[in-house]
């Protein structure tokens, strides 16, 4: 899954990121997926794109999903409310 480097001011890097994040917790990959999905909250906070999509919105849901899957359900409802 390498391959797409973006700089991080790039409209799309916090798009590219989230993608990122998803595909690795489709792979039960859920460090990574955690990592690329910070990433793409940080990201989307950070550039003017990033306030007219739902990436931090969708990023929190899939950071939710991550902690259920490893039985942090207090960490997962938390997630939730953010998004």
């Amino acid at each position: 899954m390498k391959g797409i480097n973006l700089p991080h001011d790039h409209q799309y890097a916090a798009t590219v990121s989230y993608l990122m994040g998803k595909c690795y917790v489709s792979l039960g990959k859920l460090s990574r997926a955690e990592r690329y999905l910070y990433e793409a909250i940080r990201l989307s906070k950070n550039h003017p794109y990033g306030t007219r999509s739902n990436i931090e919105a969708d990023a929190f849901n899939y950071l939710a999903i991550c902690s259920y899957r490893q039985d942090e359900i207090e960490r997962a409802r938390l997630y939730k409310q953010r998004d």
